[in-house]
């Protein structure tokens, strides 16, 4: 799927997993559907659909240090996330999908990549 939006909020975050420590990078995503929507009623607006797109660092991918050194909170994103999503509806808080990011644009992906 594709998340498109503005980002919120980066935040990265040390995860303990059964094959030791590693990075969890989450970028909030708010698409406000201020684009032009095909078949939409003219000057109807949608509720915002917010998304957290998470990022686990791996022996393939670096996401943590790269995407906190190439966006900034405002950016408008293009998000590609795997298609199985979580709804995350905490009483205090407005619904959130949550997905498990693959890259950010298609430019990226190359600066992950780990070198080792």
């Amino acid at each position: 799927m594709i998340v498109r939006g503005a980002l919120t909020h980066l935040h990265t975050t040390t995860l303990a997993t059964k094959r030791g420590s590693t990075q969890l990078t989450c970028m909030r995503v708010l698409d406000d559907h201020s684009r032009v929507q095909h078949g939409g009623q003219p000057g109807a607006r949608h509720s915002p659909t917010r998304y957290e797109v998470q990022f686990l660092d791996s022996k393939l991918f670096e996401w943590s240090t790269t995407l906190a050194s190439q966006f900034r909170i405002g950016d408008e994103v293009l998000v590609y996330a795997e298609d199985a999503i979580r709804v995350r509806d905490a009483a205090e808080r407005e619904p959130t999908l949550i997905v498990y990011g693959i890259d950010v644009g298609h430019a990226t992906l190359p600066l992950a990549r780990r070198t080792e």
